[in-house]
């Protein structure tokens, strides 16, 4: 009982010195959290730069998010992201925080595209001079595995599931990963996905795309490369080491015949070994 009496005495203490402060620079982050996002944009950077380093930890630990609906939370999992365009350090927190709340309560199991998006914001840090903390690196950790090999991944190879053949520019299929044309780079654009979809451009022709929707492989474990991002494009297939097209508009990925079925390998050590075996 007395260690319960202490804790909130503490709490009340650390509540009076947090309100006191935030007053004392003439402003309220709690306030500003619930203000229209382009508002926010405006004053976030500006507002948080006077906050030393331990209050910065110490407000985003205690932000509960668990408040918001769950409209506000994907607004603003985009305004605190590292895509929003703001930079402060304080928004970093904040942004690992909503995650890590999201994830723990389990309310990201029932939202793929909330997922989604925290995935893809987190690649956009790979060039961050803290992408090898502590903070970032247990993140990436404890995404599903086929986030994990999108977030780190800078080049990708499309093997098939089934026939161990490689897709190379025009559709072609090749026996191994031995060429610079069955490499594959993620192109993400400065919006969220549209419902899923990713776009592939090869390496030797950036032309020659292909589509797929990671809503559907976080669903089924399945991936179908298509042409176009939409559910009504045909599927792309193989059978025999030969590539052909097939209609399964409305179909499930998980009850698409295998000859459309697809792996994404992290292919990003390619490269060097190109280099250092073929020369190229």
């Amino acid at each position: 009982m007395a260690g319960r009496s202490g804790l909130k005495i503490w709490l009340l203490y650390w509540s009076i010195f947090w309100t006191q402060r935030q007053h004392s620079l003439g402003y309220n982050l709690p306030e500003m959290l619930k203000q229209p996002l382009k508002v926010l944009n405006d004053q976030f950077d500006d507002r948080c730069r006077h906050l030393s380093e331990e209050e910065q930890q110490r407000f985003a630990g205690n932000f509960n998010f668990l408040e918001k609906s769950q409209l506000e939370l994907e607004e603003l999992q985009q305004l605190l992201s590292n895509n929003s365009g703001i930079h402060s350090p304080l928004k970093r927190r904040l942004w690992l925080s909503l995650y890590w709340q999201l994830r723990r309560s389990h309310r990201l199991d029932n939202d793929n595209m909330l997922l989604l998006d925290f995935a893809l914001n987190l690649r956009r840090l790979q060039t961050d001079p803290e992408w090898n903390s502590s903070q970032l690196q247990n993140m990436l950790q404890s995404l599903p595995k086929a986030l994990q090999i999108l977030v780190r991944s800078r080049w990708l190879c499309l093997e098939h599931d089934r026939d161990l053949m490689y897709l190379m520019t025009a559709g072609a299929l090749q026996l191994g990963a031995n060429s610079r044309c069955c490499m594959w780079q993620l192109a993400l654009g400065t919006e969220p996905s549209s419902h899923g979809w990713l776009r592939l451009e090869n390496l030797c022709d950036a032309q020659d795309v292909w589509y797929f929707n990671m809503l559907q492989q976080l669903e089924s474990g399945v991936y179908l490369m298509q042409r176009e991002p939409n559910s009504n494009s045909s599927n792309y297939c193989s059978r025999l080491g030969s590539g052909y097209y097939k209609e399964v508009a409305g179909a499930e990925a998980k009850d698409v015949e295998k000859d459309c079925h697809w792996q994404l390998n992290d292919c990003s050590g390619l490269p060097s070994l190109l280099q250092r075996f073929y020369g190229v």
